[in-house]
């Protein structure tokens, strides 16, 4: 009979539907709500016609569920409503309309009612979004000023809009492979701006030298980038290679980490594009001008200074590490030594998943089993009311302007939400032990690999070059 009535009663989503028009959202509505719904159920139907009720055999009464679970906030009984994204919804946007939806009730409450936001997931993924947001303005300037400051402004314009160009053709691309921006891609994206715009600074600093030699704009166009295609493409592919195996990875921890080979790769191949091709024909295009004023003096002087240490003081340390080029791979390797007995002795501490601050405390209060509600809720009151005590003492030791060590109290009986596994933060720990995991057993060949192949050039270039 309980299944009849559950089956009768459901309210469940059916998945999405895509149509030219946008997304069509399928969900089964028959949730029954009040006493007399419920008294028309079907238990039993025979085949000559015959259908038993449950009203037949109970009596339905529209009342209270007697449950040994609770909920309190800030010291009152709470209701607690969560609020999840469906479909295609931006959980930023849903989280601002839950919050403007606070805002707007708050007045129009009966007297002794509240209502606030609690636990808002959202504000992780804000954060996370104005650190990489945060991180990009400072790139694109300190790559813009550097460059101003040694080669050409129109250089370090063209440059510096690299990192754009390729985030912005990696949204793109993006949508193709079904990923979002979230926790995941967002990190990918962090990992990208210290690499995007390397290959693109390598070729306009070299074309940028071929016109400063007399060349024309098309003619140093094409030997700057041919010069220095080959080692660009190497340098990009080897970091695409060192990703790629993690597009291979199967479960639900491949649904996860997917994501990140997928950011990094397209933004690198785009960055790669647009260095060998973009970036060259619009300096290409581009005459160079005597940049007048204070910018020009300065520009001057730095360019001297670079040029005089890289005469005097680095050309005269290369011509003697390559004079005794025994004594410089001796040196290499008493560094490397060096290097691997200090971290193996323990003196360069190393910790896996390091201890960071949160922004919720909470704590797991277990009672034997067959405790009485009321047993419980004083144990539970007590915390609230030791919790009070340290705000007390902390605000006694601050400034009277200072923030409040506590925003909110929410305490539940009879369930422990941050520990049901389904969001906790013990599940981004598990996330990204196993990401390290996997990490260490996929890619040490390729390390490996990486390792053999400079100590084959360090060989070619220290015993088989001629020395100066």
């Amino acid at each position: 009979m309980v299944q009849e009535i559950r089956q009768s009663s459901i309210d469940l989503p059916g998945g999405s539907i895509k149509t030219p028009g946008g997304e069509i959202l399928l969900r089964t509505k028959g949730q029954k709500y009040h006493g007399i719904e419920f008294e028309n159920t079907i238990i039993l139907a025979r085949n000559d016609g015959t259908k038993l009720y449950l009203k037949d055999i109970a009596e339905v009464i529209d009342g209270f569920e007697d449950s040994d679970k609770a909920a309190r906030f800030d010291g009152k009984p709470a209701a607690t409503v969560n609020v999840f994204r469906v479909g295609n919804q931006g959980a930023l946007d849903v989280a601002e309309t839950v919050k403007q939806y606070v805002r707007q009730i708050q007045d129009r409450l009966p007297e002794g009612v509240s209502i606030a936001t609690w636990f808002d997931r959202s504000l992780v993924l804000r954060s996370r979004l104005e650190l990489l947001l945060r991180n990009a303005y400072l790139g694109l300037i300190l790559v813009f000023l550097s460059l101003t400051f040694f080669l050409d402004l129109k250089l370090a314009f063209w440059t510096t809009m690299g990192i754009p160009i390729s985030f912005l053709g990696s949204f793109w691309l993006l949508s193709r492979f079904n990923v979002s921006i979230n926790m995941i891609s967002l990190f990918a994206f962090i990992i990208c701006l210290g690499l995007v715009v390397d290959d693109a600074i390598v070729v306009g600093e070299n074309i940028f030298s071929y016109r400063q030699k007399g060349l024309s704009a098309k003619e140093a166009g094409i030997r700057g980038v041919k010069e220095i295609a080959a080692p660009v493409i190497s340098a990009v592919l080897t970091t695409v290679l060192a990703f790629f195996p993690l597009i291979f990875t199967s479960g639900l921890l491949g649904k996860i980490m997917k994501t990140i080979p997928i950011v990094v790769i397209s933004v690198l191949l785009l960055s790669l594009v647009e260095a060998l091709f973009i970036l060259p024909a619009h300096l290409s295009g581009a005459r160079l001008r005597k940049t007048p004023g204070l910018m020009a003096k300065m520009q001057e002087r730095m360019c001297c200074g670079l040029n005089s240490f890289i005469t005097n003081n680095f050309t005269r340390l290369l011509n003697r590490a390559i004079t005794w080029r025994y004594t410089t791979l001796a040196a290499g390797i008493a560094i490397l030594l060096t290097t691997l007995g200090y971290v193996g002795g323990g003196h360069l501490k190393f910790s896996l998943l390091p201890k960071i601050e949160i922004d919720n405390m909470w704590a797991s209060l277990t009672m034997p089993q067959g405790t009485l509600r009321k047993e419980t809720e004083k144990v539970v009151r007590r915390l609230e009311k030791a919790a009070y005590q340290v705000e007390q003492q902390f605000e006694s030791l601050q400034d009277a302007n200072a923030p409040s060590l506590i925003r909110h109290i929410a305490t539940n009986i009879g369930e422990q939400p941050f520990t049901s596994g389904k969001g906790g933060p013990e599940v981004g720990c598990l996330i990204c032990t196993i990401f390290f995991n996997f990490f260490h057993a996929k890619f040490v060949y390729i390390l490996f690999g990486s390792f053999i192949i400079n100590i084959c050039l360090l060989y070619h270039n220290l015993f088989k070059t001629k020395s100066c």
